[in-house]
């Protein structure tokens, strides 16, 4: 497979060395270099000393020798030893000590594999629906209309200092699987008549004021994709706020021009954008009708083996706890597509994997392939998302992956999503029960909460959830199993959790949960705690203690004891840094 497989760059890797070496040695000061080290996709953590590298995966393909890269670098410079499946279909390495950066990203190079601008205020990791290709619906392979993007904007001056990230999603087909209606610009592959073309969405966004995108282009020509990005680009740069960071997202362009007012612009900015690039060269696709009667899977894998439009080939989706893999699982997966001659695998924006074009013949040995490394196919409840909280991130404000692995999305498989704080990366808005961790002042002490959202979906025909009551953390679980336990009893006629939401209404939710909200004064103790890996590590994350590897309890001992002090004046708080 030769899908974006040549994106690095040997010579700015040398440049990021060489700035490194400045830092060190005091010649490049922390916010230059900061800077440069956001532009190569390297983040730091709430630990001193070590960082995150992410990876991009356009469109979430990875091949052989990929899978390699990635298994070589976590065994040589990731101290946690495991990799995070991300809801951009990205991957993310925690735990790399600042100075062995360079030897990452020069080694994930000769993979195939960039980090350039997978962080930074540029154009992030492109999504796209992980069925491209194989999916009976679609109206062509999205994927080479994607490449063509990437490759357009990939180092481009336009996208290196734009006021704020930049989030893209492809679809290949009007069910939006890649769910455009939550980033700042979709693309859907639809049919107009005999014609095929895009419909093209802007100024969607989770986090801070969630916001549905609108459409600017019912249907556009495939000759003219690549300038209407250029133009909304354009748009970004020109007109979002560059002095208020909160406000710089292009959502908030919609709401400050109104909707025929942004459109308005936008038409006038095409108009520029086609004149100057009148001879620009475009992706082209094999267009079809595709099958509309077929299955829709859904945002992420599929939840069972999927039938590719290939006949005799399946799907095999492959369950990731939390999008946490080992390198021994990279590994055995790599392994897993050299026996059975598979040329690639998928992340998903459920944070899991999917293998395609699997012969039917081969799943039963592939599964016991699975097994063998610890993963399997998709359970019924397992179908929860969590970023890394404040395990890792320093916006973090509650220990959202301690919380996502006690809590299932029961028997009808309900799509759980949490986050540790309001930027939402685990897209609780798009979930069925969303969740985003907040703090709350009750009775002078500030108490861990998950902010609780309801009936999410981000496909078409969909809606961003609705604000349900916010409830302590240490509640959160009871708070999830009696709104499931609601669902299960009071829905009529198979009624998707969705449309039960929407017939319930809001209100429904505070009534439902109301002894759970409140907190009294004598109950105050038994609140302030958020949930916890570990009594050691618990209180480390508790109090906000830096500790140098996950499950390093030694380590962490020595830490907690280092800070007594602190764990004694703040043992009735937690972490909101």
């Amino acid at each position: 497979m030769d899908y974006l497989t040549d994106l690095a760059n040997d010579e700015e890797i040398d440049s990021y060395n060489q700035s490194l070496q400045d830092f060190f040695a005091q010649k490049m000061d922390v916010d230059r270099f900061t800077a440069t080290r956001l532009q190569m996709g390297i983040y730091g953590q709430r630990q001193d000393g070590v960082n995150m590298v992410r990876i991009k995966v356009p469109g979430g393909r990875l091949n052989i020798s990929q899978l390699d890269a990635i298994a070589d670098v976590i065994e040589k410079h990731v101290q946690s030893g495991e990799a995070h499946v991300t809801t951009r279909q990205d991957i993310q390495l925690h735990y790399v000590p600042l100075a062995d950066t360079p030897a990452v990203i020069r080694h994930l190079a000769k993979g195939g594999l960039t980090t350039r601008e997978a962080c930074g205020n540029t154009i992030r990791n492109v999504t796209a629906c992980p069925l491209t290709g194989v999916c009976s619906r679609e109206h062509t392979d999205i994927s080479q209309h994607l490449g063509g993007v990437v490759r357009h904007f990939l180092r481009k001056p336009l996208n290196q200092l734009m006021p704020r990230k930049f989030k893209m999603s492809f679809s290949g087909c009007e069910a939006d699987c890649a769910q455009a209606m939550i980033h700042d610009l979709g693309v859907v592959a639809v049919q107009q008549g005999d014609r095929f073309g895009f419909k093209v969405l802007v100024g969607g966004g989770l986090g801070h004021k969630p916001h549905e995108a609108i459409v600017i282009e019912s249907f556009a020509e495939e000759k003219d994709l690549l300038l209407i990005v250029e133009a909304v680009l354009t748009m970004h740069n020109k007109y979002s706020d560059r002095n208020k960071r909160a406000k710089a997202r292009i959502k908030f362009l919609v709401d400050k021009f109104g909707v025929d007012g942004f459109v308005e612009k936008y038409r006038e900015e095409l108009a520029r954008v086609k004149s100057v690039l009148a001879d620009q060269g475009y992706p082209k696709g094999d267009w079809a009708l595709g099958n509309r009667a077929s299955e829709v899977p859904g945002p992420g894998a599929p939840r069972k083996l999927f039938a590719q439009k290939q006949a005799g080939l399946f799907v095999v989706p492959i369950s990731v706890p939390l999008g946490q893999v080992t390198a021994k699982q990279v590994r055995g997966i790599a392994k897993l597509l050299r026996q059975h001659d598979l040329k690639e695998i998928r992340t998903t924006q459920d944070q899991n994997l999917m293998l395609v074009d699997v012969p039917e013949a081969k799943i039963a040995g592939i599964q016991t392939t699975l097994n063998e490394l610890g993963l399997s196919l998709p359970k019924a409840g397992d179908n929860v998302v969590a970023c890394p909280g404040t395990s890792t991130c320093r916006l973090g404000i509650t220990s959202s992956p301690t919380v996502g692995a006690k809590l299932t999305g029961g028997k009808d498989d309900l799509r759980i999503r949490v986050s540790g704080c309001h930027n939402g990366c685990a897209q609780p808005e798009s979930g069925d029960i969303g969740i985003y961790g907040e703090g709350k002042r009750m009775y002078g002490k500030l108490v861990p909460h998950y902010q609780m959202y309801f009936g999410g979906d981000g496909m078409a025909e969909g809606g961003l959830a609705f604000k349900g009551p916010s409830v302590p953390s240490a509640r959160v679980e009871v708070a999830v199993d009696r709104v499931q336990s609601a669902y299960a009893t009071n829905r009529q006629n198979g009624e998707s959790f969705f449309n039960w939401t929407r017939r319930v209404g809001q209100g429904y939710f505070t009534e439902l949960l109301a002894d759970v909200i409140e907190v009294k004064q004598e109950d105050l103790h038994a609140v302030l705690r958020d949930h916890v890996k570990g009594m050691i590590l618990g209180c480390c994350n508790w109090v906000g203690v830096s500790v140098p590897a996950p499950n390093n309890s030694r380590l962490a001992l020595l830490f907690l004891m280092r800070r007594m002090n602190e764990i004694i004046v703040m043992h009735l708080s937690f972490s909101v840094n």
